[in-house]
């Protein structure tokens, strides 16, 4: 029965990366067929964003996916810090800016390599986002955060885009090197040192 109810979900998430215009009846359509999933924690966040998506279009008013709650953060990051890369393609696809940071300066591309979501962070990148929006207070770049947290294929991909982030300071005098260094990440330390 789980796997049913996963299957069904992710048949969903196909159907919903397929339409361009979200209108009161496709929203309500696709919401009525959520209900079917309502152990996955995935499809209760998506339930979420369809929620304010039909709100908006019954309002016939555009639903804005930049929308932040009071610290400045947006559903893509929760998306992008939880690891929904099929949510973070549907809000990006409906206009959510990747590279909208909250307060501090982090935003998605920040989160999805703290936390090690490489298909989250591909799809950022695929809709444009930048890999070297640096943090407000510590002046960290999103490649600071994968190798402190021992994300080899996020080190590599973030490198490959953007080799110069590797010479890049934080306000402590880290490079991410050193950040790899003092948390043992051997691996992302040699890589690093190529």
């Amino acid at each position: 029965m789980h796997d049913e109810k996963n299957q069904t979900c992710q048949n969903l998430f196909s159907v919903l990366t397929t339409i361009d215009v979200l209108s009161p009846a496709s929203c309500m359509t696709i919401f009525e067929r959520f209900e079917k999933c309502k152990t996955n924690r995935l499809a209760m966040t998506l339930k979420l964003v369809l929620s304010l998506l039909f709100a908006s279009a019954v309002s016939n008013m555009a639903a804005d996916p930049n929308k932040s709650s009071s610290n400045g953060r947006t559903p893509l990051c929760a998306a992008s810090e939880n690891g929904h890369d099929q949510v973070v393609h549907i809000l990006c696809k409906h206009g959510a800016n990747p590279d909208q940071t909250d307060h501090e300066g982090v935003g998605p591309v920040y989160l999805a390599a703290k936390h090690g979501h490489q298909t989250v962070l591909a799809y950022l990148l695929a809709y444009g986002a930048r890999p070297d929006v640096v943090t407000n207070d510590g002046q960290e770049t999103p490649l600071h955060v994968a190798a402190a947290n021992g994300h080899y294929e996020i080190v590599k991909m973030l490198y490959s885009l953007c080799p110069d982030l590797a010479d890049a300071v934080d306000t402590q005098g880290h490079r991410p090197i050193d950040k790899a260094r003092n948390q043992g990440h051997g691996r992302v330390v040699e890589y690093l040192s190529q």
